[in-house]
């Protein structure tokens, strides 16, 4: 919340809308009241209905997590041509090996400035490297490959 804040300060004109899709977890719901409660910009609690009309609708994305939940935004950020802004949780670290440039949580002002010049050179390099590194139809040769060497074939 305290980045959508802080890029409502930098970007022209203020507005910025904060989407929170998924529910509290792990107990985090009281705290997430109270964070609400002391939002600075317009925050729109649920669902689109599907994920590629909340990627569509948004300008950047914003993955303030310390853990990796289920999907993966910072994959379908790169695949939907979306800035992200993402904490660096322990598997980021994986993918930005693959060479994915992401914005940190920090870097509110260089979101800012993409968001009004976007360098589209950037996400089209992004989109190379994801298709390359995480594509879906090689996903059945690896996941062969895995199982193969760790002898997990019970047949």
């Amino acid at each position: 919340m305290r980045f959508a804040g802080a890029l409502a300060e930098c970007v022209t004109g203020g507005m910025v809308r904060y989407w929170l899709s998924g529910p509290a977890e792990d107990g985090y719901g009281p705290t997430l009241d109270r964070v609400l409660a002391r939002a600075t910009v317009d925050v729109t609690l649920g669902r689109t209905p599907s994920a590629a009309d909340a990627y569509a609708a948004c300008d950047v994305v914003v993955f303030p997590s310390t853990w990796e939940g289920f999907g993966n935004p910072t994959i379908e950020s790169v695949v939907t041509r979306r800035p992200l802004a993402a904490a660096r949780y322990p598997v980021l670290a994986e993918i930005t090996a693959h060479g994915l440039q992401f914005f940190d949580l920090d870097q509110v002002a260089e979101v800012a400035r993409f968001l009004e010049e976007p360098n589209e050179a950037r996400l089209d390099a992004n989109l190379r490297r994801a298709r390359t590194a995480f594509s879906l139809t090689d996903l059945p040769e690896t996941l062969t490959e895995i199982f193969e060497t760790h002898g997990w074939w019970s047949w």
